[in-house]
């Protein structure tokens, strides 16, 4: 069976919940007591006198006992009928609403009391505690949830979305994005979460990304080189609906639906929303920057400091667009994430941070990662734990490492090693979705998240496949505004022309359009001869860039951190070892 919490494997028996989710519940009733006091001064009482060992209890405490033992004993019925019906409906494992703090139960009329007093402390508190805000129009402050899971109000996580929405889940299915065999297509599957009855629903020539479920249907991006789409299709292939072609800028890639409704941004970059029909659109803020993520209570954002400033920093706001408070001070997050109360989020420096939400002094640094620069899409957040890829320093291997999301483990745990590196991570309950690849294969896998079981999803000879890339002609000038002169720390130069090639480049050197990788960096691909390629990349002007250097063995080492344009040149393997001196170039 699975914690209802977290959606760890746990034993049989009567706990509802794992070990760790029972102390973060306790550590919680602990830290509401005092507002339940306040609020509850009779419950409190009644407490005290239970706590107290009379020999003989008055006869309001009689009556108070007698009406509790009624309720104990109807608790009881229910229990026992329950285990009856369970024993007829024991196939369909509906996930139980509620949990239980196991604990051994105190012989006697007083332990029962405990109990219940105990439960009605509980319940009133979370109601308490869902009324709670900061005054003054401040962001509402909900209950104390461990976690953010997707589920009727939400359609995927920040963390899934931000890594490019390739996987969802709704009760036993997984739904997965994947191209054909012939990578000519791309298409959504389901598996069931035991890995079995791996199936095709739909398939097309564009590209599809931020999957989204919502009831009876799937909302997805479908990308061509000429606009972004918005669609949904039923969970069985069926009924392909197109709900705008209109005002999505072709730069989104992440769709949010919340609340029966699907966030996106336009090609102003403001944040609307539509209805699931696709209707009644609605401007949400003006934000001229998208966002950077969005629950069922909060949108995430960047802002310019001022008209004039080219600085950013991260804001939260509700799902109106209105109470919009600075997220963390003086601070701009990258790779943001929320779970309960807290936005998780890496910065500058490579490091995973946290803050609590409507204090946004409250800044806590957990971990620091190796090869920021590289995965920084990569965090993921969900439960207890945060979800990355990063460098084994030892061998230069990638890995899919967890650490404890409250900053208690003092070192990750690796849990797989990959052939490569995969552009993605998407947390679905206690399995985790990647791509991996060789020289010959690229996979798409599903892994548990303790490592226990891997499920191959799709498998693809590469080595087969045709190059059906499309090459710029060296006469374009799709880099006309990186063109200029640049030099290393060295202080050899190298001129980048308006076609994407280098002064002494050959001219019938092969060389793709640059693409977006997102905040103004571009990437592209540049085939010398069968035997040598290489990526180019540009750094625009505001992108912080951290460099692990490929010759130092610890992988300690920064080359440097950039406030100016930056051009690297690096070969195919390079993203998987760092970067060599000679490889940077900064704009003259």
């Amino acid at each position: 069976m699975n914690c209802t919490k977290c959606g760890k494997e746990i034993p049989e028996g009567e706990n509802k919940v794992c070990e760790d989710c029972q102390k973060i519940i306790q550590e919680e009733i602990v830290s509401e007591e005092k507002i339940v006091e306040e609020a509850l001064p009779e419950e409190k009482a009644i407490e005290e006198t239970v706590s107290t060992e009379a020999n003989e209890p008055t006869e309001e405490a009689k009556e108070t006992e007698t009406a509790e033992e009624k309720v104990a004993d109807e608790k009881e019925t229910e229990e026992n009928e329950k285990e009856t019906t369970d024993e007829v409906t024991v196939k369909e494992e509906k996930p139980e609403k509620k949990f239980e703090v196991s604990k051994e139960k105190e012989d006697g009329k007083k332990g029962i009391k405990v109990e219940i007093i105990l439960l009605i402390i509980i319940a009133v508190a979370l109601v308490v505690l869902c009324c709670v805000k900061f005054s003054n129009g401040s962001l509402e402050i909900g209950t104390s949830r461990v976690e953010t899971r997707i589920g009727d109000n939400v359609g995927n996580t920040i963390g899934n979305i931000r890594n490019y929405g390739y996987g969802t889940i709704q009760k036993n299915w997984i739904y997965y994005i994947a191209p054909n065999e012939e990578i000519t297509g791309y298409g959504i599957f389901k598996v069931k979460t035991d890995g079995t009855d791996n199936q095709e629903l739909f398939m097309q020539e564009d590209g599809i990304v931020s999957l989204n479920i919502n009831g009876d249907y799937l909302y997805f991006i479908s990308m061509s080189s000429e606009t972004n789409k918005i669609y949904k299709i039923k969970t069985d292939g069926t009924e392909l609906t197109l709900l705008n072609d209109t005002d999505v800028d072709m730069y989104c890639y992440e769709i949010y639906v919340v609340n029966n409704n699907i966030y996106y941004f336009g090609a102003d970059y403001d944040i609307y929303k539509m209805d699931l029909k696709g209707e009644n659109k609605t401007l949400v803020s003006d934000t001229k920057t998208g966002y950077l993520g969005i629950t069922d209570k909060y949108i995430i954002y960047n802002q310019y400091i001022d008209e004039e400033s080219s600085e950013i920093e991260t804001y939260i706001m509700d799902l109106k667009g209105e109470n919009k408070k600075p997220l963390v001070e003086g601070e701009r997050t990258y790779s943001t994430d929320i779970q309960g109360n807290y936005v998780y989020y890496t910065n500058e420096g490579g490091q995973i941070c946290r803050v609590k939400i409507g204090n946004a002094s409250s800044k806590e640094v957990l971990h620091e990662i190796t090869a920021y620069n590289v995965f920084l899409n990569s965090m993921n957040v969900l439960g207890n734990y945060i979800y990355y890829m990063d460098i084994e320093n030892e061998t230069g291997t990638v890995c899919i490492y967890k650490i404890k999301a409250d900053g208690t483990d003092k070192e990750p745990t690796m849990i797989t090693e990959l052939k490569s590196y995969s552009i993605f991570l998407n947390i679905l309950d206690d399995w985790i979705l990647y791509m991996d690849g060789d020289d010959q294969y690229g996979y798409i896998n599903l892994i548990k998240a303790d490592g226990s079981k891997e499920v191959e999803l799709f498998k693809v000879d590469i080595s087969e496949i045709p190059d059906n890339t499309e090459y710029l002609e060296s006469t374009a000038e799709d880099f006309k505004e990186y063109e200029g002169n640049y030099a290393n720390s060295k202080g050899e130069t190298i001129t980048l022309l308006a076609n994407g090639l280098r002064k002494n480049d050959p001219e019938d050197m092969k060389i793709t359009k640059p693409e977006p990788l997102g905040d103004g960096t571009y990437i592209w691909y540049c085939v010398v001869s069968d035997e040598e390629s290489f990526l180019g990349i540009v750094y625009p002007i505001g992108v912080p860039v951290t460099l692990y250097d490929i010759s130092d063995p610890e992988g300690d080492e920064v080359i440097e951190k950039s406030l100016d344009v930056v051009c690297l040149y690096y070969g195919q393997d390079a993203p998987l070892k760092g970067y060599s001196e000679d490889s940077i170039y900064y704009k003259k």
